[in-house]
């Protein structure tokens, strides 16, 4: 008997949605299917399971061993230094033209609060003049929907403000280094819905 890391049991469903079928003519998607009651799972060719073996000559493949595979790859290909530095520099995007397009999206963000905010005042209005009533479910639900929008709005702005002042970030090879070893870890060793999320990223 093999024990099996908790994380590997856990994980049954790491690759199901982008696990494909390599045999010829087919590129079904793969699936999980289990033996021996359960203790066994197995990655199958969605076309063998729905149509018959006859359909494809794919062969099963232990869950475990397959996971194993692709994420030793996904961790020592993907997240290389090599890798790294490009992909977290296009993440950061630190250039003049994203600054130029995060100082439009607050102008546009600020414009938007305004505008939210003299649209609940005119409701405010409304209800002290008499010509609403604030029991009425169509305005309360009107007055929660601009409260919110002011809420959102105030976030968005809060946010660029702060990357705007941050400005430019430097990746130093520390920094890149470290990342690898965060990701890597989270993927080979961590919970499954991190491993999964990252497995799909």
């Amino acid at each position: 008997p093999r024990v099996t890391p908790p994380h590997v049991v856990a994980g049954t469903t790491l690759l199901v949605g982008i696990a494909r079928c390599g045999m010829p003519g087919c590129g079904c998607g793969m699936t999980i299917r289990t033996g021996k009651s359960g203790q066994y799972r197995y990655y199958a060719c969605n076309s063998a399971v729905n149509r018959g073996a006859s359909s494809c000559g794919c062969p099963k493949v232990r869950a475990e061993k397959l996971d194993e595979l692709v994420t030793r790859a996904v961790a020592d290909e993907v997240f290389s230094e090599e890798r790294l530095r490009p992909l977290l520099q296009k993440m950061l995007d630190t250039s003049d033209e994203a600054r130029t397009r995060k100082l439009a999206d607050l102008q546009r963000a600020e414009e938007q609060l305004e505008e939210a905010r003299k649209r609940l005042s005119r409701i405010h209005d409304a209800i002290e003049l008499g010509t609403m009533s604030a029991r009425d479910p169509d305005v309360r639900e009107r007055l929660k929907d601009r409260r919110a929008e002011i809420d959102g709005l105030n976030a968005t702005i809060a946010s660029l403000r702060q990357q705007l002042d941050r400005g430019p970030t430097s990746i130093t090879p520390a920094a890149v280094t470290r990342f690898g070893e965060v990701v890597r870890q989270r993927l080979i060793e961590g919970d499954s819905k991190a491993r999964q999320k990252v497995v799909h990223a």
